[in-house]
C-alpha cells in the first residue's frame, strides 16, 4: 500500500474513533453485486475511499461500477497480508 494510501486509511480510522458512533454491521453474500455506496458502508468508510483503494470491480459504463463482495474480500486480505 502507498503511503498516502496508508495515511487516508489511518485519518479514516481516526475520524470514526471520534465520532465514537456505532455503525450498524453490514454484511453481503459472498455472490453480491455492489455499488460504491453499498461497498463503502459495508467497509465504515466513504465511497471515495473506496474509489481511492482500486478495488476489482466490473464496468458497465462509464462511470457506473459493480463489485463483487467475494472480490473485494479477497483483495482486501490480499492488501493486509502484503501490508
Amino acid at each position: 500500500m502507498s503511503p498516502s494510501l496508508e495515511q487516508a486509511i489511518a485519518d479514516a480510522r481516526e475520524r470514526a474513533s471520534e465520532a465514537k458512533q456505532l455503525r450498524p454491521v453490514v454484511s453481503f453474500p459472498p455472490d453480491a453485486v455492489l455499488d460504491v455506496g453499498h461497498v463503502a458502508a459495508a467497509l465504515g468508510v466513504s465511497p471515495r475511499t473506496v474509489e481511492r483503494l482500486d478495488l476489482p470491480c466490473i464496468y458497465l459504463g462509464a462511470h457506473i461500477r459493480r463489485f463483487l463482495w467475494s472480490d473485494v474480500l479477497a483483495a482486501l486480505r490480499a492488501r493486509g497480508r502484503a501490508a
